[in-house]
């Protein structure tokens, strides 16, 4: 049987992780640092992650769906599987859940990030252009093809020499 004290630091456990959840939507490797900060014990916080993995108040899979969707026109598939890895999801749930980008849903986010930069690049040459808007989308996870695609389809007026 449990003591006192065990039961007590159970329920706080759980008390303080609810409250965090009840903040934003955590990784179980989130939730797992939040309570080691707290200073609880492994042994707690594993019942704790055990009870609130089994009520589906942390699930990772679902958490990554749910990011993919609020975050997927800031950036590529590539950046989106980093940035869910960096919340401490394997990189097998962080593929899954970057795979769901469509294609046309990224062509649609590098095209809004052309249109954005138009302003800035009307003094330089097409090939400064495209160089420039190239390493720009790169650097936000589209590859190589999407980047051709959306710089291919963009308006022609866009990228003329002066």
């Amino acid at each position: 049987m449990k003591g006192a004290r065990s039961i007590l630091s159970e329920r706080s456990a759980m008390n303080q992780a609810l409250f965090y959840l009840g903040r934003a939507a955590r990784t179980t490797k989130q939730m797992r640092e939040y309570l080691l900060k707290k200073e609880h014990s492994e042994e707690i916080i594993e019942a704790t992650l055990a009870r609130l993995l089994e009520y589906g108040y942390l699930n990772d899979g679902e958490y990554a769906e749910a990011f993919v969707r609020s975050r997927g026109s800031t950036g590529g598939r590539h950046k989106l599987q980093i940035a869910l890895m960096q919340k401490g999801l394997d990189r097998e749930t962080a593929e899954h859940a970057a795979a769901s980008v469509s294609n046309e849903d990224e062509l649609r986010g590098a095209a809004g990030w052309i249109a954005k930069w138009e302003r800035q690049f009307e003094g330089l040459s097409e090939r400064e252009r495209r160089d420039k808007i190239y390493r720009r989308l790169a650097s936000r996870g589209y590859d190589w093809e999407i980047i051709k695609k959306a710089l291919d389809e963009s308006k022609p007026e866009d990228f003329e020499d002066d």
